[in-house]
This record gives C-alpha cells, structure tokens and sequence, in this order.
C-alpha cells in the first residue's frame, strides 16, 4: 500500500475513519493494495462485495495486483449485497454477470465460491453468511439518498435480506445502464442493514460530487437516522470510507 496516496486522514468521534484521496484511480488502488494484503495473511477469507460504477477501478487494480502476487483465491468464498429481481444471470443488466466480467473471470474465482441473494435463497442468505463464517470484509458504495445495498431511507435497522423496493431517485440513477427506464427493475434482492453490520471490517468508497451531501450528513450523525440508511454504520466499530475530492466536498 503506498500511504502517500492518501490527501488527508480523518477521524470522527461517532466512530468513522475517513481517507481522501485525489481522485478515484488512487483510491482504488490503495484500497486493492490492502485487499492483496488482507487475502495473503488470509488465503481463508469471506469477501462482501458491490457492485456499479464505484468499484470498477478497484475490481481491476484487485486483479492486475492478484496476478502480479500470484495470489491463491480458491479458499475465498464472496457474497454480493443485492440483485435486481426478474434479471437472469445471463443478462448483461444482472450483478452476477457484472461481477463475473469486472472480477470473478480475471482471478479465477470459481462460480461455487460466489454467492448473491437470489429468489431460491434470499430468506436464508443470512443463514448462508453465519454458516460460512461471517463475512471479514465487507466493501459498501452508497446512493445519492444514503442507501447502502438497496436499503432504501426508511429501512429498518434490525432489516434482514429480503425483496425490496426501490426509491426513485436510484431508479433514476441506475436508469443510464438500461436502454430506458421503462427496463430498470423496481425491485431488487439486498442484504439488510443488520446483516451488513455483521461484518468484520466494512469500508466504504464514494466518489464523485454527487455522493457528498450524502457523505456530508453521514459524517455529522451521531446515531442511527432511518431517513439515512448509511447511519447504520455508526453502530460499527471497524468502518472506513474512503473518498475522493469531490465526495470528500468540505473536509479539506
């Protein structure tokens, strides 16, 4: 990890460490090199992982760095925090397809190790998750509402893994993947809040001017806000963001 990537380092007294970096290449990049890091102590190791425009550097700086170490991932098991409803695995639209092009298919991670939250398994995949172990690090984006999965405002935190609705505003933003958004799903499979607290460790990644107010009132919580789903993070003790200049607004 080269720590000179990192602008500024901050810590909140409700528990959040906060890393800015330039931009999201570098983020990206620190952030790879620390999952490397994790994996190699770790060679048994259960990944939470996301899925959107946010992680795709780091899905692939994880892969370039995964085959410069020639890092063994075949004891690794991944759990993804949601899936559209109604989209088949084939379909390019779909989190499994996603996530087999930008990181399953570059590190051979095989389909036996993955695990998404599916019609056949959603009311058990917190079972699923307890019974592999836990998860020992969970990797979050969040919405310009807060969300984190598809847990929308208003979300409980006690929430479990279960069939969600979608709020409009992330049918808005999802809309740019689909030829209109007529096609984007209003549903989808997700991770509750209580099953992403869970996690060991959890970090966080938001870039772009758009995720700072979002940031902005996460950072100025002190407990849990419903209209916030992000602010269940507060209740975590290992949690990180790391963020680029722009979601980062106001903190330099």
């Amino acid at each position: 990890m080269n720590k000179l990537l990192i602008v500024k380092e901050l810590s909140f007294d409700n528990n959040l460490k906060v890393k800015i970096f330039k931009n999201k290449k570098d983020a990206s990049l620190f952030l790879a090199s620390f999952l490397v890091s994790l994996l190699e102590k770790s060679p048994q190791f259960n990944l939470g992982l996301a899925t959107g425009d946010s992680p795709l550097d780091l899905y692939s700086f994880f892969a370039q760095k995964a085959k410069e170490k020639n890092l063994v991932l075949s004891k690794i098991q991944t759990f993804n925090l949601d899936e559209y409803l109604n989209l088949d695995e084939t379909s390019k639209k779909s989190y499994r397809y996603f996530m087999n092009e930008n990181l399953f298919s570059k590190v051979g991670i095989d389909k036996s190790q993955t695990h998404f939250p599916l019609e056949n398994n959603y009311d058990s995949y917190d079972e699923l998750i307890d019974k592999k172990g836990g998860i020992d690090f969970q990797l979050l984006g969040i919405g310009t509402n807060g969300h984190i999965g598809f847990n929308e405002p208003g979300t409980p935190l006690k929430s479990k893994t279960s069939i969600v609705d979608l709020a409009q505003s992330t049918i808005d933003s999802n809309a740019r993947f689909f030829a209109n958004k007529d096609l984007v799903p209003r549903q989808a499979y997700s991770m509750g809040l209580s099953t992403i607290l869970k996690a060991k460790e959890i970090a966080l990644i938001a870039f772009g001017s758009s995720k700072c107010d979002a940031i902005k009132k996460l950072l100025k919580l002190k407990d849990f806000d419903i209209s916030l789903p992000a602010s269940a993070l507060l209740k975590h003790n290992k949690v990180t963001l790391y963020l680029d200049l722009e979601a980062a607004c106001d903190l330099l």
